[in-house]
């Protein structure tokens, strides 16, 4: 036999099937929660898994590091040729990489810790992380056309190693298209 909620706070009366949970709580008063052994010991685990996702969701570990050599190219706008910039610039000094449960997400800063790319939804396996994704423009905003993201990262104790490259349609002749890093390395600092 099942009833329902009868009466509202502050005082109410709450019953689930009778021979697996009978409660009766009156003005907060939980003392009168009875289960069998066996609803006890399931209701403990679903707590305690409860307990875990909820504490686990959202955390995530942030490390910095820092660009020590590398190369990245922009192409090609109105010039038709490449500009290679090697690393560390002034726009590309930085990579961190927060790692929750649930995404992997990459950005690069500049000298003053601001962003200037960022990728989201990394896939990890082993060591290396993969970005391939659709994504935006990483320099206009503005621009509505998708752009495809394609990078690997591979992390080793103390650095890390990424190559990859951010592409795009063609919006007008004086805006680059595709945006590469190649054979960047990069030092844990925090």
């Amino acid at each position: 036999m099942t009833r329902d909620l009868v009466e509202g706070p502050p005082a109410f009366r709450l019953s689930f099937s009778e021979p697996v949970c009978r409660m009766v709580a009156v003005r907060d008063n939980w003392s009168s929660l009875q289960l069998n052994p066996m609803t006890r010991r399931l209701a403990v685990c679903c707590a305690a898994w409860l307990a875990t996702i909820l504490l686990a969701y959202g955390q995530s570990e942030s490390r910095r590091y820092e660009i020590t050599s590398g190369a990245y190219y922009l192409c090609c706008g109105i010039t038709g040729r490449p500009d290679i910039v090697q690393l560390p610039s002034r726009d590309h000094a930085f990579v961190e990489l927060a790692v929750s449960r649930t995404s992997v997400t990459m950005t690069f800063l500049n000298r003053e810790f601001r962003p200037v790319s960022r990728l989201r939804n990394g896939s990890v396996r082993n060591n290396t992380i993969h970005f391939r994704q659709r994504t935006r423009h990483p320099y206009y905003p503005l621009v509505t056309a998708p752009a495809f993201a394609d990078y690997t990262v591979a992390l080793f104790s103390g650095s890390l190693r990424l190559s990859g490259s951010v592409t795009s349609a063609p919006i007008c002749c004086d805006i680059p298209t595709t945006f590469r890093h190649q054979r960047v390395r990069a030092r844990l600092v925090r």
